[in-house]
Parts: C-alpha cells; structure tokens; sequence
C-alpha cells in the first residue's frame, strides 16, 4: 500500500476467475480518505489501486466490511449503514434501524432459504431507543428484531466467522470489546458460548484442515499474541495448538489481521497491528500445513 495504514480489512468477493481480495485501508494521515486495492485471489502479489467514493471520512468501521450477497455492507460509527455493488461506489441505505455491529453473514444458498431450512441474514446488532437487540437483514433488504444483547457480547474488535456444521449455517463471533469497552475472551456461536483464551480483541478466525482456527489479537495489556487455537466441535471449546501449527519464528505478533483460505489450503494473512496504536504491517503471510498439499 501507499504510505502508513492505520486500519485495514480485506474482503473476499466475486465468484470463479471473477474472485478477489478487496483490501480497503484508512492511511495513518486521515485525510487522504479512504484506499482501496485489488487483487485476484488466484494471484494475492499483483494489486491494483482502485478509487472510494461515497464513505463519509473517517466514521466507517473498517474491520466490520461484509461481503453479503451480491454486495458489500459498511457501517459507520453513527450506525448507518452503506452499500456497494462493486466495492467502489457507495450509497447510504434508507430504511435501516441504528446498527451498532455488523455481526458477519450467513449467506445460505437460495434454494436452501426456499425450502424453509434456513433463511439467508446479514447479522448484526442494532440499537432501538437505547436498548441493545440482535438483528438481521435478508436478501430482500428487511429488517427483522432478535432478542436482547447477551451481557458481554462483543461490538468491536472481534473475530467472525461464517461456516456450516451438522447441515446448519453457523456464525462464530469470538473475542473483541463488549459495549461497556471491556475485553473479552469469549467465543459465541448460535446459542453457545464459551471462554477459553485470555480476554483479546482483533482475533483472525478461519475454517481450515477441518477445523476452526483462531489467530490470537491484542491482550488487555497491549501487546499482540501470535498463540494459535484450533477448535474441532464447531467453536464451542478451543485449545492451543500443538508445535506442528504454529507461526514462524520472525512472525511478529499481532491483532487486527485479515485472513482468507483459499483453494489451495494456503492461509492467507494481510495486514495486522502489533500494538492498538501501532500502524499495519505492510505485509502479506501465506501458510499451508504440508499434507495439505499434496
């Protein structure tokens, strides 16, 4: 990227040779705007710059991007929330409760939602007259109101993660700070939670090897952890992995990475932050565990 970044999210969107990583990126001087790069994920080194327009300056929460459906979903520190079609181009969506997260989505198969299984949701929490609610919005851009917010749940700098398990689409929200800004170090899933790690924010969550992993973010003392946890029932208990998964010996620790599997069984990490204050890595970490490849 150009110059120092202080926040950055990457978003996997498109589908076949079409696929690619969007990064967007907050430089470290603010008012430079928004940044946004590209580049196929069948490549991950090439990256072309592309132009923003239509994010108000300095109010997106960067690290909540969502890719839903046939478009992406931004939501501001206002609790509005934003659209594109194409990753470039965006519009403020009318009709929108206050939103105080985007959760992640559970994007379903069409013909699954039809038949009654499961219906398709872009996650979140909302704020309706100062009460905290779990919310969704589906494929036809409807609200819909869930139940009140768990004590402790997070509402930034967490993990998420959407997967399938026992023929069910499941969404993983893990670490992060709840809405009194205290970290936490739980791990909730459907109606499960769980606490099996130091309490941290900006964990990187990815379904790999049959498995769910987490790579540790940023403890409450301030400095990254580079610790990885595997959970093998679907996000309900995590251990620390053994040392036949772990991350290199000049890996520098850090939260607030992007992560992405791709075809390959490579892991892709972007970005990252060794310290809250600190600017993003300019870096790019690709991994795979050996058997993987064959």
């Amino acid at each position: 990227t150009d110059g120092a970044v202080k926040e950055e999210k990457v978003v996997v969107f498109g589908a076949g040779n079409d696929e690619s990583y969007y990064m967007y990126t907050q430089p470290a001087n603010a008012s430079e705007g928004y940044q946004l790069y590209r580049s196929a994920v069948s490549d991950g080194k090439n990256w072309t710059k592309l132009t923003v327009a239509g994010l108000p300056a300095g109010e997106v929460r960067l690290s909540q991007i969502t890719a839903y459906g046939d478009a992406f979903y931004a939501v501001t520190t206002k609790g509005a929330l934003y659209r594109s079609t194409d990753g470039q181009n965006w519009t403020l969506v009318g009709n929108t409760p206050v939103i105080k997260a985007l959760l992640g989505a559970i994007d379903v198969d069409d013909d699954f939602t039809a038949a009654g299984k499961q219906p398709s949701a872009l996650s979140a929490v909302i704020d309706k007259d100062g009460t905290l609610l779990y919310g969704y919005m589906n494929k036809e851009m409807e609200w819909n109101e869930g139940t009140l917010l768990n004590e402790g749940f997070p509402l930034t700098g967490f993990g998420s993660l959407s997967y399938n398990l026992m023929f069910r689409a499941r969404l993983l929200v893990v670490a992060g700070r709840d809405k009194d800004n205290k970290l936490t170090n739980t791990a909730w899933v459907t109606d499960d939670e769980a606490a099996p790690f130091d309490k941290q924010e900006g964990v990187a969550v990815a379904e790999y090897d049959e498995k769910l992993f987490m790579l540790s973010g940023i403890g409450e003392t301030g400095k990254a952890s580079s610790d990885v946890y595997l959970s093998r029932d679907g996000g309900i208990t995590w251990n620390v992995s053994d040392s036949l998964v772990m991350m290199p010996q000049d890996f520098k620790a850090r939260g607030f990475s992007s992560i992405h599997v791709d075809k390959d069984n490579y892991m892709y990490l972007f970005g990252g932050k060794e310290t809250n204050s600190s600017n993003v890595l300019n870096q790019i970490w690709r991994g795979r565990i050996n058997r993987l490849g064959f």
